[in-house]
């Protein structure tokens, strides 16, 4: 939600004039409270020190990406699946058109080959491990791929949005990997 947009001409304050104006009123509700505070040094302290005397360097990645490298890994040893987000895995379909078509035309189920949200909904399933995606999910989706705005996406809007992705998604698939 945008402010400036939902109230074009209304003035609205930043976020250090609403703490002033919160704090001027006494209103402590958004500040974090003494007990908070002494359990939050307690916690960090320790690790802050570790940083201060080790002085790890920082593990920088490329912008895009969705963890840095090594982190898919290390969550593994841990028994943590680190899922893809729906522009990752719609990425992975890039130089792959003819497998996202056969994908398309499973999912197009009206005459008109094109995908409405129910269709969308399907796909959006298999981003989030078989569980029903929101309707604001779904829609959220449709706003990205949906290029002219008509409620349904034709695959070349689909190709478009893919080929898009991959070039802001640092995504590095091995070609041999199989599309779902």
């Amino acid at each position: 939600m945008s402010y400036g947009k939902s109230f074009p001409g209304a003035y609205v304050a930043d976020a250090y004039e609403r703490m002033f104006l919160n704090a001027a009123k006494g209103d402590g509700s958004l500040f974090v409270g003494a007990g908070e505070l002494t359990e939050a040094w307690r916690i960090f302290t320790p690790l802050l020190d570790e940083i201060d005397e080790k002085k790890p360097e920082p593990v920088v990645y490329p912008f895009g990406a969705r963890v840095p490298d090594g982190m898919d890994a290390w969550a593994g040893k841990y028994g943590i699946h680190m899922a893809e987000n729906w522009q990752e895995h719609l990425a992975m379909f890039a130089g792959h058109f003819s497998e996202m078509r056969s994908v398309f035309d499973r999912l197009a189920k009206t005459k008109d080959g094109v995908l409405y949200p129910a269709e969308v909904k399907e796909l959006c399933k298999h981003f989030f491990d078989e569980r029903e995606p929101t309707d604001k999910q779904v829609a959220m989706i449709m706003s990205r791929l949906d290029k002219d705005g008509d409620g349904h996406i034709t695959f070349e809007e689909l190709e478009q949005s893919v080929s898009a992705l991959a070039g802001y998604c640092h995504v590095d698939y091995n070609c041999d990997q199989k599309l779902h």
